[in-house]
């Protein structure tokens, strides 16, 4: 992007060329001689050169991502944020209020980097074309001097068209009908209401504006965040939008709402989503430290009331673990029981597996052996 040379070249008069018509065919060429010469000479702006529209990207680089052009727009950002004598095209920024005026000025004066920026220090009460008109030239001498105050801003025409879908249909020859349809903030029923004393509601490209150098009407919904958000689309950076809403000095509807209308990009939505999460978020992690001091509270009152509720409501478990205590009582009695019965002599006869003669038998059962025979040895010795 190379800087806008908006100097046109200076034609000699009419009537010093050599075919120099007659003067009062020198006004108008073509037109017919007026029968009032004591009457003033038609309006410059009514023949002025009409802004030649501009699409973006340009034709040469149709096939280069948007990407890639804003980020050599911010690498260049600030060889032509200090320099608003390069600018291509003005905007035209009405104030309602003083009120919003005040707030413009106070909003600008925070940062120094608004200071070489191209914002007159003073609101200017130009018209610019927005009060050129037959409802104008019937005002009183007191209403003309009463002229709403406008901020006017010098800018380049990239920046803007590749950061707001606005700026792109406005510069690349959109109707008002076609940006009424697609703004969401501006109806058909507010062009066809439109006082002609009034400026303009919607987004135009004013008389004063030559072919190279457009003079654009910007009615934003907030004046006092525009500033910031022509920041962000120089630069790409939210520090300064962040810092202004920590303090105060913005609102964040009001930046909101003008994103909205620029039609800007998913970024800067980002931003302002994440910064509305994170501030909610703050408020209510603070109201729920009293919610959970009031829980924990109640927590402790029903910790009571259960402690004395235990004491008199019966555990249905309860029959279940007397039963397996009864089971565990039985089974230890048997096992007492069958302790016993190994540690006592054995009762009646035992019979024992017989052995071979030659075998060498067991003490114990050789002594059970020995006293099993004995009656019946005795019995025999008697029997002979």
């Amino acid at each position: 992007m190379s800087p806008a040379d908006n100097r046109t070249p200076t034609q000699p008069p009419i009537s010093q060329s050599p075919s120099a018509h007659p003067a009062s065919l020198a006004r108008n060429p073509g037109a017919l001689p007026s029968p009032y010469p004591s009457l003033p000479p038609p309006r410059r702006a009514m023949y002025h050169i009409p802004f030649v529209p501009r699409p973006f990207p340009p034709p040469s680089l149709a096939d280069v991502p948007l990407e890639y052009i804003v980020a050599q727009l911010r690498r260049l950002a600030p060889h032509y944020w200090s320099r608003p004598e390069t600018s291509d095209c003005t905007i035209v920024v009405s104030l309602d209020h003083d009120s919003s005026a005040e707030k413009v000025q106070a909003s600008a004066g925070v940062c120094d980097a608004f200071q070489n920026m191209g914002i007159s220090a003073e609101m200017s009460a130009e018209s610019f074309g927005l009060e050129d008109g037959p409802a104008s030239a019937a005002q009183s001498p007191a209403r003309k001097s009463v002229r709403p105050r406008r901020m006017i801003m010098k800018l380049h025409m990239d920046y803007l068209c590749a950061h707001s879908a606005l700026f792109r249909g406005l510069l690349s020859g959109a109707s008002l009908f076609d940006l009424a349809m697609e703004a969401p903030t501006m109806t058909l029923a507010g062009l066809s209401s439109q006082s002609s004393s009034s400026p303009p509601r919607f987004p135009c490209i004013l008389p004063s504006s030559t072919c190279s150098h457009p003079v654009i009407h910007l009615p934003v919904p907030d004046p006092a965040s525009f500033h910031h958000v022509i920041h962000y689309i120089y630069f790409g950076s939210t520090s300064f939008m962040e810092e202004a809403l920590e303090n105060g000095d913005l609102t964040w509807d009001g930046l909101a709402r003008n994103v909205e209308y620029l039609k800007m990009g998913d970024d800067i939505k980002l931003f302002l989503g994440r910064y509305w999460r994170r501030v909610h978020t703050y408020c209510d992690y603070s109201d729920s430290d009293s919610d959970c001091e009031y829980d924990s509270d109640y927590d402790s009152d029903d910790d009571v009331c259960m402690s004395e509720d235990e004491s008199t409501l019966a555990d249905p478990d309860e029959d279940h673990m007397c039963l397996a205590d009864d089971e565990e009582d039985d089974v230890l009695v048997l096992k007492a029981k069958a302790r016993a019965r190994a540690r006592d002599p054995p009762r009646g006869r035992q019979r024992a597996p017989r052995r071979l003669g030659h075998s060498q038998s067991d003490p114990v059962i050789s002594h059970r052996a020995a006293a099993e025979t004995g009656p019946s040895t005795r019995r025999r010795n008697s029997s002979k």
